[in-house]
């Protein structure tokens, strides 16, 4: 139960603190007095948006904390084990959740003195704080809540929650490899043309010591050509053509020799044994030619196979070069790409059999709460309409229906190939049945309703006025919450749209849901008010010039005057008064009973 809440500088607010009893626990006043800040200030509890709209002027800073005593199995303790919180060694079995906004906008939360986030308040208040207002019967309206409380009837709210995860996980998987799958299309060129590269790479077979050795057969086999062809001069010019150095020594030994045999016994200063021993030397030159050009002699065959070589050693080095390193880092770009493509692959062989596996989980669980809601329709049909009976519609007919999924969801798309593949692996008709689930599994309940006789049952958005959409929610919720489900159930204004006698149904009702829970309700009705274990009063009024909200525990005579200014408006009387006595005591007396 929610034990205490206070609540500091929220609008009018500057400092309130009410203390709540078990059961019933009414607030009245005249409208602005601050009763719906009680609401805004739970509201903020469960981990509404935090406006800073709302902090009281001439503040920057509001807050508001509720002290709570959940039941010792409540799911709350393991979370707050969880988080490491810290019991309050005078009051272990309590828990305070707080919330402090800053006009900075860093809000803060709080669970006793540790600060969570607003994730976890959110989730935590959830199993505390139940709020209905205007806004939230306007839920029934919407036929998506109606199954989630079908579910709740049926006690089937763990199996949905763990069929929506593997729904969830299906389609997150079919996301992920449609998305894998269009990788691998954008990447088939690059790996295309790195295959291209890579096997060109290793047809080559590049090695170090041969790239050394085919550079020294090309560049001895250039030099052989230039050798050849400067050895080739030298013999023409010392001995191959006729202008040749041996022809003119010869033919000037020829002409020496006439000169002698002409000069007769004269002696002439020319000596042919010197133009013999230059003949000599070239002669020697001649025969040391022919050893030099062994020096650049090379195998044709084997100077062809470098040359070969060379033109791929040089092709791939123009291509992923400069060096050979180069080439040996571009093949390991190569196969880095593919590997990455045989990644892919294999993931997506991963999550498909993952894909298949959670398919077919989902698929198991949704039969199951086709099961499980479809048991429950007529109870949970016959059970709403008796307490709507006993809120003053005695002649409504109320029905719970199931639609199937497909008629109010358009299914799922799968890629053809996708679609394909899982056909083979599946049992017959599974993926078909799979691509018409929806969130809510393979149908949706729809709440439909008549309040007049005579007609049929309508859905319950098209014909069900304000104030039956408030009594429908209470019926609602007392069929559905268990003794102990939430600390606090927080009606705002649920009296919309009724008065008199339907009224007084509505407070009995009121009393008889919290006989064993606790309620917190706001009404303006003397007829809700008076089924009250504990009634508070707002008011406001003026302090250093600025409005402050008051809200106080009623006296035995606050509350009989109280209740007579509701019943009787600004001016309370004595009928009045002796109205608003008979209402308690006949109120006080059923709750006797």
């Amino acid at each position: 139960m929610l034990i205490q809440l206070h609540i500091q500088n929220l609008a009018i607010a500057e400092n309130v603190c009410i203390s709540l009893t078990r059961g019933l626990n009414i607030i009245t006043g005249e409208t602005g007095a601050g009763k719906s800040l009680l609401v805004d200030g739970l509201a903020l509890l469960r981990g509404a948006k935090a406006d800073t709209a709302l902090i009281r002027d001439g503040t920057e800073s509001a807050s508001v904390s509720g002290t709570f005593k959940p039941p010792a199995d409540s799911p709350v303790w393991l979370q707050f084990e969880s988080l490491g919180c810290l019991r309050d060694s005078e009051s272990p079995d309590e828990l305070t959740l707080r919330r402090v906004l800053s006009r900075t906008g860093k809000h803060r939360s709080y669970l006793n003195d540790t600060q969570i986030s607003t994730r976890i308040l959110q989730e935590i208040a959830a199993e505390l704080i139940d709020i209905s207002s205007q806004f939230d019967n306007q839920k029934l309206l919407n036929p998506e809540t109606h199954t989630w409380y079908l579910d709740e009837f049926v006690e089937a709210t763990e199996l949905r929650e763990s069929f929506v995860q593997n729904w969830q996980s299906a389609w997150a998987l079919v996301g992920e490899i449609e998305q894998i799958e269009k990788e691998l299309t954008l990447q088939k060129r690059e790996q295309d043309l790195c295959q291209f590269e890579l096997d060109q790479i290793e047809q080559a077979d590049l090695r170090d010591d041969e790239w050394t050795r085919v550079q020294r057969i090309v560049a001895l086999g250039q030099k052989a050509t230039h050798a050849a062809r400067l050895t080739s001069d030298i013999r023409m010019m010392v001995s191959d053509s006729e202008q040749s150095c041996l022809a003119q020594l010869n033919l000037c030994r020829r002409s020496i020799e006439r000169l002698m045999k002409l000069a007769g016994n004269e002696k002439i200063p020319l000596g042919v044994e010197k133009l013999d021993e230059i003949s000599a030397h070239v002669e020697e030159l001649l025969q040391q030619l022919d050893s030099t050009e062994d020096l650049f002699r090379i195998d044709e065959h084997e100077l062809h196979e470098a040359i070969a070589r060379a033109e791929t050693y040089n092709s791939l080095l123009q291509k992923f070069g400069p060096t050979l390193d180069d080439v040996r880092a571009h093949r390991e770009h190569c196969i880095a790409v593919l590997s990455r493509s045989d990644a892919l692959i294999e993931t997506i062989a991963e999550k498909k059999t993952q894909l298949q596996s959670a398919i077919e989980q989902a698929l198991a669980k949704s039969k199951r709460l086709s099961s499980q809601r479809a048991g429950g329709l007529t109870a949970l049909s016959n059970a709403i309409q008796k307490a709507l009976a006993e809120l003053g519609m005695p002649r409504t007919r109320f029905l719970c229906e199931l639609t199937h999924s497909s008629q109010t969801t358009s299914p799922r798309a799968l890629s053809p190939s996708l679609a394909e593949e899982l056909s083979r692996t599946l049992a017959a008709n599974d993926l078909e049945a799979f691509v018409l689930l929806s969130r809510a599994g393979a149908e949706r309940a729809q709440f439909l309703m008549s309040a007049n006789a005579g007609l049929a049952p309508q859905p319950i958005e098209r014909v069900a006025s304000g104030g039956e959409l408030s009594r429908t929610m209470l019926a609602i919720k007392s069929v559905l919450f268990e003794d102990g489900a939430m600390s606090v159930f927080v009606f705002d204004e649920i009296d919309t749209g009724i008065s008199g006698s339907i009224a007084a149904k509505v407070g009995r009702k009121l009393a008889d849901f919290c006989a064993k829970r606790q309620a917190l309700c706001i009404t303006h009705l003397a007829q809700v008010a008076c089924f009250a274990n504990c009634h508070f009063i707002a008011a406001k009024g003026l302090k250093k010039g600025k409005t402050v909200a008051e809200i106080k525990i009623a006296t035995a005579q606050e509350r009989v005057q109280a209740l007579a200014g509701m019943v009787a408006g600004e001016r309370v009387t004595k009928e009045s008064l002796a109205q608003a006595q008979a209402l308690l005591t006949e109120a006080q007396g059923e709750s006797r009973v």
